[in-house]
This record gives structure tokens, sequence and C-alpha cells, in this order.
């Protein structure tokens, strides 16, 4: 929900004192060390920004490139922004979130070659030529296609646009993904995190620190 709903929902009036409270929970869900994905798991990336003419794709100034990690089997899932779909990049971090000797499965692109160097078996399942039809049954990632729209409608849907900066909200749809099958357990972890959350500040309001 947005910073409004919360305070409809908790009675606050105050849009300071809403928003510094969402935005605590929201940026504690960051502060947890998941353990490592394992077992068989998608990566696949998603390019997430405004539209510019003549642009498509992952191209373009304006696009934000993340990198998607599912469990299959499982909802727990890793999005994390990357500069680059280079192997360079990809590989380093998908070392930091997956369990070395897991399977890893990902569409044809280049920039997962090093996984087998880096521990981990690798299936590689190439687009058809032409690209993938919308809909298509066929899908490499499946469950990272599924995660990556899921994120995007759940973005667009509560803030109309996406934010200027995405981490604290890929945190939010991660630590969601983790504890979806247990509330008790998500209210008792994100009340212990938001306990330690330094304050935050949103100069673009004019609202001080929260005290």
């Amino acid at each position: 929900m947005n910073a409004r709903t919360l305070g409809r929902t908790l009675g606050i009036a105050s849009h300071k004192t809403r928003w510094h409270v969402l935005e605590r929970l929201r940026r504690s869900m960051g502060l947890l060390d998941f353990a490592p994905l394992e077992g068989v798991v998608e990566a696949d990336e998603m390019a997430l920004g405004g539209f510019a003419p003549g642009k498509r794709g992952f191209a373009g100034d304006n696009k934000t490139t993340v990198l998607v990690l599912v469990q299959r089997g499982s909802p727990r899932t890793r999005l994390v922004i990357v500069p680059d779909r280079r192997g360079a990049t990809l590989v380093p971090a998908i070392e930091r979130l997956v369990r070395p000797g897991s399977t890893m499965i990902t569409d044809g692109h280049d920039g997962y070659l090093g996984l087998p160097a880096a521990g981990f078996a690798w299936t590689r399942i190439p687009h058809p030529r032409g690209g993938l039809a919308r809909g298509a049954a066929n899908r490499a990632t499946p469950a990272a296609d599924g995660v990556t729209s899921r994120f995007k409608r759940w973005l667009l849907g509560t803030y109309n646009k996406p934010p200027a900066d995405l981490a604290p909200y890929l945190a939010e749809f991660c630590f969601r993904t983790e504890f979806r099958d247990n509330a008790q357990a998500a209210f008792s972890t994100l009340l212990g995190l938001a306990m330690t959350t330094p304050p935050t500040d949103r100069p673009s309001l004019g609202l001080g620190r929260r005290q």
C-alpha cells in the first residue's frame, strides 16, 4: 500500500508521519540477510524505466536493469539492480545470492556463460528464432517471467510510476515472497528490523528527520 492508504488503515492523519512509518517499514525489509536460493533457480533480467522514442528493452539511459532470480517450486525471489548485463556483472551477483552447486536455468543470453566455472550446473534454453510470441508456453524461465510481470503490476498499480530509488521496493517484494506462507514470522521479523532502522529524510517534500 502507499502512504495514504497506510494512514487511513492506521488512523494517521499526518502525511509526514505516515510517510516515515511506511518508509521505515519498507527499508527495514532490505536489512534481512536471507539464506541463499538453492536447488533449481531461474535467472533473467528485466528493464524498468520510462519510455524513450526508438528505444526498446534495455536500451536507453532511462532504463534500470534488474537481475531476477527465482527458486523453482518456491515463491523465494531475489531482485537486485545491476549496472549492465555482462557476465562480469551477472555471474558474481548470482554467486552472492545462490548456493553453489545449484542448477541455474537461463535463456540464451551470453551473460551467463561463466556459470559453470563459478560452480553451478547450467541449463541454457535459447529463445526460438524470431523471439517469443505473447503468451508462448515454451518460455525458458517461466517463473522469472511471472515474477517480472507481477512486480511491474504491483509497482505501477500501487505507486503509478517507478520511483527514483527502486532498491527499497525491490527489497519489499523479495521480503514478501520469503514470508508469503508465514504471516506471523513476517510480522515479528519486520517489527524487530524496524526497531533498529535509522530514520529517513525526504528533502523533496521539505520533511525533517523523524525524532
